[in-house]
């Protein structure tokens, strides 16, 4: 009966143990990456090296070779993609010009994403830098390794090769094709992106109310940090202008957002105007400055009327309507 006893409480501890060790082994099975968010990544690349020199690009990943690019300057290169399923997607490229030659990790799979915003990269002779897209602040990074090993050595000796051929070709087809424009070349023909953000100092809100000849965008109310974009297409005869007012606290103040001779602000170079208590600054995309910022304006007219829609009006009369 004892052995009995002992063989049956033997067969329990042994079932209590295995049901025990399958309970506590099932965390550590292997489990496959989760899948990540899937959506259109988006890199542009611009060239705004100081001298204004010709940039070669060369960009490619595990399975895709994207080609040798020629930007001029202020020129850009955009491609997309999408992140594979284990999402181990890497990007780099080599950047050439005059006797340079550099290469850097443009997308990498712990870096930032680029959906549903871009990553806007700009390419100065120290290294690349980044539009931060919540701060429109820029981050700049040095240039990586100068030793890739043999693939590093390949993109550099494409470059060379082919750099020379792509020239010739560029010179070729600007003179065959010189003078000729196609429709979506005119700028009446292409969207305008105005943005504007609440930087002022005392953190306090702010009232905007933007406007042109033919259209009232109504009064915007922005917090700190907040902003306010609208889009438009330039007339036929390129003389539209949109101005805006800003009141906070006891402050009002107005100025032109955009004229007959603003540069354009079709992407991937928009019209980012961030509001300061001194006046408004915008993102310089083809300077070495990153900001220009500007008084307010002075003419009272139109500040009357653009302020006359942002004070509250008292009612002229508080007695009862007859019936």
């Amino acid at each position: 009966m004892s052995s009995i006893l002992s063989l049956s409480s033997v067969i329990t501890i042994c079932v209590m143990v295995t049901l025990f060790s399958c309970a506590c082994g099932v965390t550590d099975i292997p489990r496959p990456p989760r899948q990540p968010e899937m959506g259109i990544e988006v890199v542009v690349i611009r060239n705004i090296l100081d001298g204004k020199e010709q940039l070669s690009v060369h960009c490619k990943s595990k399975d895709d070779d994207l080609g040798v690019q020629l930007l001029t300057y202020n020129s850009t290169f955009t491609f997309k993609f999408t992140r594979n399923f284990w999402g181990t997607t890497l990007f780099f490229c080599g950047f050439q010009w005059k006797d340079q030659f550099h290469r850097f990790d443009i997308y990498t799979p712990d870096g930032p994403r680029c959906t549903p915003e871009p990553c806007l990269w700009y390419i100065i002779p120290s290294g690349p830098c980044k539009l931060e897209a919540k701060t429109y602040s820029y981050r700049c990074y040095e240039w990586g390794p100068s030793s890739l090993g043999s693939h590093t050595n390949v993109v550099e000796l494409i470059l060379k090769m082919i750099i020379p051929c792509l020239i010739m070709v560029t010179l070729l087809s600007s003179y065959a094709c010189d003078g000729l424009q196609t429709p979506s070349s005119s700028p009446h023909n292409q969207v305008e992106v105005v943005e504007i953000r609440n930087n002022l100092e005392e953190k306090v809100q702010l009232k905007v109310h933007c406007k042109s000849k033919d259209d009232d965008l109504g009064i915007r109310i922005l917090n700190f940090n907040e902003s306010f974009s609208f889009t438009f297409l330039r007339n036929i005869f390129q003389t539209t202008l949109f101005f805006c007012g800003f009141r906070w606290e006891n402050e009002f103040h107005w100025f032109d957002v955009f004229t007959p001779d603003t540069p354009t602000c079709v992407y991937p170079t928009p019209c980012l105007w961030f509001v300061i208590d001194s006046g408004p600054c915008k993102i310089e995309y083809d300077s070495g400055a990153l900001y220009s910022c500007y008084p307010w304006n002075k003419d009272s007219l139109r500040s009357k009327m653009i302020e006359s829609k942002l004070v509250p009006q008292s009612p002229i009369s508080t007695a009862p309507t007859p019936y």
